[in-house]
């Protein structure tokens, strides 16, 4: 996969169109957590034209103070690139799809963050990545019995 294509890639595992793809920030439909991962998990096993790769989990209510608080799910998938004009200096990008939740006291806990590089096998650090994210039951549990409010997809 090219890394201009993980946009449409990732529709299409969610059966949902193409659409405004050359925008940053995509909305989809806020479907349920697991279908989401499910789609994240065949996302993050694809090949992808890049040098150096990774995998983020982030949850927690965002922002900290103020304004309209959530709670944010969001599964990453980073990679570096080299400038067309000088292979040898880097670019980093990454692809991102998020779960809004409306606030809720239950969700207060539940600010996580990890990462996952891909050292040298991908499907092993896509396993990793997968074991750590699934091993937060309680989690999984408490966002199954809530109904997010917004989604998206960002790159």
């Amino acid at each position: 996969m090219k890394p201009d294509e993980t946009k449409t890639v990732f529709l299409s595992l969610l059966g949902l169109p193409a659409q405004a793809v050359d925008q940053a920030t995509i909305p989809i439909p806020p479907l349920p957590a697991a279908q989401l991962w499910a789609a994240f998990k065949r996302f993050a096993v694809l090949p992808l034209d890049a040098l150096q790769q990774g995998f983020i989990f982030e949850s927690g209510i965002f922002p900290a103070q103020g304004d309209t608080q959530q709670f944010v799910m969001t599964f990453r998938r980073y990679f570096f690139l080299a400038f067309d004009d000088d292979l040898d200096t880097f670019f980093q990008l990454c692809f991102e799809t998020c779960l809004v939740y409306a606030a809720d006291e239950a969700f207060r806990p539940w600010s996580i963050w990890f990462q996952v590089e891909v050292e040298t096998d991908l499907i092993q650090a896509v396993d990793e990545f997968i074991r750590r994210v699934e091993e937060q039951h309680d989690l999984w549990q408490l966002v199954t019995q809530h109904e997010p409010v917004d989604a998206y997809i960002f790159q």
